[in-house]
């Protein structure tokens, strides 16, 4: 069968744009299903070539990934496919739609696979060539959600599955696709409940983890098929959760060597271990993002981190001497902040001397806590009871805009200040501020004299990976200085078109 999946652009102008990498759901189930003899061709409208709709004519099964942000032009998509190909059934997955199933069937989806699909989706596939006019042997699928009798149906939560379970994903399936960075996951689950994420929901409350083996695979797959200087972003949500998994995973692809320039998500507590730090450092880890969220003691307090800020400088510092580049991630909009948040992240961005940086407005996603305490009243689908029940929340979310949802627009009132002036002082502000040239400048220069340091007294172990480091931080800086201008414009009128709330909102 000819399998045709599409991940939808991201909207408007925003940071995820730079990000030319697919997500990988579409990317593990296309090579699952190729594995299993089926054709498979992937579209990413940010990262390859446009649609064929000459393939989507001769679809056996469409496939749809989207996101919050992304899902209204997913369901833009699905009308205009069920009118190039009305036999193919349509199949959409993803965070979105795992909390908000009905209202992708509602747009037209056939099926929407809620939670991780790679068990779901295959059993759904060996249903939909053996008996798929026995509409009732659906029910036997977990993570499913579909219409049966005129009712809309619901099973249950999926089971979580391991991880070595995962094929390694084939992004050649993607057309058109030329890997700047090759994004590669090992783990699934979170314990921390974060009140503005999503993910202890969507995945599960624990940890779960691939094999160092099956890790050192997917790296061998990659270098075999791609140039080994694209650096591979290994985006578990937390890297560093296990430290000594993640010292054995380094010293294997040093023992293996597969050094290249990697980068990878952890907490900014892991440099509380130098010793992983130092290996990171060894196996060729240039950058580490790091969810810093705030400068401010009472909203760390408040989103679970048990940090203060002179700590936090502390420990970024430690990053920089193992010469590991930090891209910092802040949250603004804690029920905690006030103005001088803004002004306060201004000054730890420019004052620690971190590399890069995303300023994102706390945006209540379907599926995470801040949601339901924020919405109004209405109708949530409860991911364990696997069905919808009333609630209501503070009324706090003014604008339900899906394709504003991206953490660039304000979509709820703070409680400590004007919502129009959060938004005018972080983008008019704030971005072009901390991506102000000289401070660039700043950086390039201060960064290439830690990097010569390190090698004269002999503690750079991949120093051209660093240089090359220092002049990727470069261009980002730069291109999030003319980003962070270009989207004033839209920002412009997005406050012009909410003009009508009231002043003190």
């Amino acid at each position: 069968m000819l399998i045709v999946g599409i991940e939808p652009k991201a909207p408007g102008l925003n940071i995820f744009k730079s990000a030319t990498t697919p997500r990988l759901g579409l990317v593990r189930l296309g090579t699952s299903a190729q594995e299993l003899g089926h054709k498979c061709r992937i579209y990413c409208e940010d990262a390859g070539d446009p649609i064929n709709w000459g393939e989507v004519i001769l679809a056996d099964i469409i496939l749809l990934s989207a996101t919050t942000s992304t899902v209204l032009r997913a369901y833009k998509l699905i009308q205009e496919l069920r009118k190039a190909n009305n036999k193919a059934p349509i199949l959409i997955g993803g965070p979105h739609v795992t909390f908000l199933p009905e209202e992708a069937l509602e747009a037209g989806a056939d099926f929407v696979f809620r939670h991780a699909a790679d068990q779901s989706f295959l059993q759904w596939l060996n249903w939909f060539q053996t008996c798929s006019s026995d509409r009732h042997a659906l029910l036997g699928i977990r993570g499913l959600s579909f219409q049966l009798d005129g009712e809309y149906r619901h099973t249950q939560r999926p089971e979580e599955v391991s991880p070595d379970s995962w094929p390694t994903p084939d992004l050649r399936l993607v057309v058109g696709h030329k890997p700047k960075c090759i994004n590669l996951i090992g783990s699934e689950g979170c314990p921390y409940d974060c009140d503005f994420c999503s993910e202890c929901r969507m995945h599960g409350h624990s940890y779960r983890f691939r094999s160092t083996d099956k890790l050192i695979a997917d790296l061998e797959f990659y270098n075999n098929i791609y140039d080994p200087t694209i650096p591979i972003f290994l985006c578990d949500d937390n890297l560093g959760a296990n430290p000594t998994r993640l010292i054995k995973l380094c010293q294997r692809i040093v023992a293996r060597g597969l050094q290249r320039p990697y980068y990878g998500q952890v907490r900014l507590d892991l440099a509380k271990r130098p010793d992983v730090i130092y290996w990171m450092s060894r196996a060729g880890f240039e950058r580490a993002s790091i969810g810093y969220e705030s400068p401010e003691l009472a909203s760390l307090v408040a989103c679970g981190k048990r940090l203060n800020p002179a700590q936090m400088k502390d420990l970024t510092k430690i990053f920089h001497k193992h010469g590991i580049t930090i891209h910092s991630m802040w949250a603004i909009g804690f029920d905690q902040d006030r103005l001088s948040t803004i002004f306060a992240t201004i000054w730890a961005c420019c004052n620690w001397w971190i590399g890069t940086y995303q300023i994102l407005f706390l945006t209540p996603i379907p599926g995470a806590p801040r949601y339901e305490r924020l919405m109004g009243k209405g109708r949530i689908f409860d991911p364990d009871l696997a069905q919808y029940k009333e609630h209501e929340g503070e009324g706090r979310i003014f604008n339900y805009d899906w394709s504003k949802y991206d953490g660039h627009y304000v979509v709820s009132y703070p409680k400590g200040m004007s919502w129009r002036l959060l938004q005018i002082l972080v983008i008019f502000v704030a971005l072009p501020g901390i991506y102000n040239p000289i401070q660039t400048l700043w950086i390039f220069l201060v960064s290439n004299i830690r990097t010569l340091k390190r090698i004269l007294i002999g503690q750079a172990f991949l120093p051209k990976i660093e240089f090359k480091s220092h002049l990727t931080t470069l261009g980002w800086r730069l291109a999030g200085l003319i980003t962070a201008l270009r989207a004033q414009g839209g920002v412009y009128r997005y406050l012009k078109d909410w003009s009508h709330l009231p002043k003190q909102g």
